[in-house]
């Protein structure tokens, strides 16, 4: 996978948002974004945040991504499915799906007692997608992983789910659940787990005050938070509403360029 499209999608992983408290029985938002890199927008991102578990302590988030990159000859069409659980702990599973050209890609993973359980396949059809056997695993998703794990973690056996659990005192957090900490105010060090590229990258969390911002006709009241690591800066714009912290704007700097996320309909109105 290309660095860009690495970025890109670093930066949206950010945008999902979790609760570590109770949420609101039986309900579902949805919020739509715009993506853009280096000042031009690339793509639009749908995110349904639904109440789950028998108490309703449990969070999903179903997200959809769709981006146009390359060269105005050479325009490429990339797509992602993640589905993503948390409840009170943290993460419970998560699952995401990439295409590109006839490239299909898979990063899945699981808690379990030894911490999160993680696979990475390569796919070339439907029916290699759909399998349960994780059996090719990509390269280019796993080039960042062992030098940044605490453990032999190798996603780059031939055929066969060949990985293992990452030891959950091995991070502080995942990436999605980042507005949660924004939102409750943490602020120093922090190991997190970067589920798309299945690496750890130590950040700088940073709270730079509150803020109104309005999107669409509405009014919403901000946390401004500024996220620095070793090879990029991050600020981000966090707000609350039932189902608990999301992220309203982000805006990432790295060696590869400008990236920003932007909320752009909250939530997403039913059609009638």
């Amino acid at each position: 996978m290309l660095n860009i499209l690495k970025t890109l999608f670093l930066t949206a992983a950010f945008v999902f948002a979790s609760s570590s408290q109770a949420v609101a029985i039986d309900q579902t938002i949805e919020n739509r974004y715009v993506v853009g890199a280096n000042g031009a927008v690339v793509g639009t991102m749908d995110i349904r945040r639904s109440s789950r578990g028998a108490s309703y302590e449990e969070l999903q988030l179903e997200t959809q991504l769709h981006l146009n990159i390359g060269s105005v000859d050479d325009i490429r069409e990339v797509t992602m499915d993640s589905n993503l659980r948390f409840g009170p702990d943290g993460i419970i599973r998560f699952d995401h799906r990439l295409k590109e050209s006839d490239l299909r890609y898979r990063v899945a993973g699981e808690r379990v007692p030894e911490g999160v359980w993680v696979s990475a396949q390569r796919v070339r059809t439907p029916t290699q997608h759909e399998d349960k056997n994780f059996i090719d695993a990509a390269l280019q998703l796993a080039s960042n992983v062992v030098p940044h794990l605490g453990i032999a973690v190798s996603l780059l056996a031939s055929e066969g789910d060949t990985s293992e659990p990452i030891p959950l005192d091995e991070f502080d957090l995942t990436e999605s659940e980042l507005p949660q900490f924004i939102a409750n105010d943490r602020t120093g060090r922090l190991r997190v787990l970067n589920t798309e590229e299945l690496d750890i990258n130590t950040i700088d969390l940073r709270q730079e005050g509150r803020e109104t911002l309005l999107v669409g006709d509405e009014r919403l009241e901000v946390r401004v938070a500024s996220v620095i690591g070793k090879d990029s800066r991050a600020q981000y714009w966090v707000a609350t509403d039932s189902l608990g912290p999301f992220v309203v704007k982000m805006e990432r700097q790295d060696k590869q360029g400008t990236y920003t996320v932007r909320l752009s309909q909250h939530p997403i109105m039913p059609s009638t």
